[in-house]
């Protein structure tokens, strides 16, 4: 039987053979790619917590709390919202420590929908309205636009449907402003 930390021979041959070849943990980088684009992942995967202690291992705490926030946001939308909150709260600190920006900001991001997904609009409120201001301060309009489509959802689940008209207005402009269509 084969060891839930290791990796399924496929992957195994893609990172030590294939175009993605990189020395170190950039393998693991990889490999965290690999599995944030499969969805649904199956309840309780053990390959991101595997390549978190991984990373850790290989001393790079960035790259640890980037899995740990993508596992967070994934148990979130797989039905575990207070352990992928707790797991999303240990990232922002890690990232606040770091100063990345765009590491909170995308953390505040996915607590704010983990806050919407149990029904908590003012939370979800004043965690999506931090993220809007990060991203809006690093000049990311894509992201800023998501950011206000989330605090739009917060202010109509609140019944403020005055602000969460604002907000997807606000949206939509920042949307055409990177040459979208703001929807």
């Amino acid at each position: 039987m084969r060891s839930p930390c290791r990796p399924p021979p496929e992957f195994k041959r893609v990172l030590l053979e294939g175009p993605y070849h990189m020395a170190g943990h950039g393998r693991l980088g990889y490999l965290s790619a690999s599995f944030t684009g499969c969805a649904p992942w199956p309840p309780r995967a053990p390959w991101p917590r595997c390549n978190n202690a991984r990373r850790k291992d290989l001393g790079d705490r960035l790259g640890a709390t980037h899995a740990t926030c993508w596992l967070g946001d994934v148990l979130v939308r797989q039905g575990a919202p207070r352990e992928g909150r707790r797991l999303l709260a240990r990232s922002l600190w890690t990232y606040r420590e770091f100063g990345n920006l765009w590491g909170e900001a995308a953390t505040l991001y996915a607590l704010a929908e983990a806050q919407l997904s149990v029904g908590r609009p003012e939370q979800a409120r004043r965690r999506a309205e931090a993220a809007v201001a990060l991203w809006r301060h690093i000049g990311a309009r894509a992201w800023l636009a998501t950011g206000l489509e989330t605090l739009a959802k917060a202010h109509a689940l609140a019944g403020d449907h005055v602000a969460a008209a604002q907000a997807r207005d606000a949206a939509a402009a920042a949307r055409t402003a990177q040459g979208g269509s703001g929807r």
